[in-house]
């Protein structure tokens, strides 16, 4: 987990970035995640991150500004990558796939795939790579 500590920028359209400050806490992340539309922000999120108690685990949960919480349970499946399955809702299925790929120390890949209340996972996925800035 200590790869996400630092400040990180995606350009996920024209003009549109997200940015993602991740700071330690205890043995954990707290991250601030801002996307913004040149250069003016419009949407935040607030998360935590933490391991299971045998630390096999990675645990996220993340506050939208509507209030509501979105929980990533997940694991690493090799040394540079970590897999997380994402809740939220009223759901009882798993909505998201989130892959995070840090094969290059100054950077990381998110693939992100939806199938929300379908039961079949679509094959395309979303991806943006995420740059050190800080």
């Amino acid at each position: 987990m200590k790869h996400f500590i630092g400040t990180w920028e995606a350009e996920i359209g024209q003009d549109t970035v997200i940015v993602v400050k991740c700071t330690s806490s205890n043995n954990g992340l707290y991250c601030l995640q801002e996307n913004k539309a040149n250069g003016n922000v419009f949407l935040t999120f607030h998360a935590l991150m933490g391991l299971s108690n045998d630390k096999e685990m990675i645990i996220g949960s993340f506050l939208n500004p509507n209030g509501t919480v979105v929980i990533d349970i997940g694991k690493f499946v090799s040394k540079s990558k970590f897999v997380t399955e994402r809740h939220s809702g009223n759901r009882i299925h798993s909505h998201t796939t989130v892959e995070w790929d840090f094969s290059i120390p100054e950077s990381f890949t998110g693939r992100i795939k939806w199938r929300g209340e379908d039961m079949i996972w679509p094959d395309k996925w979303m991806e943006w790579t995420f740059k050190k800035i800080k």
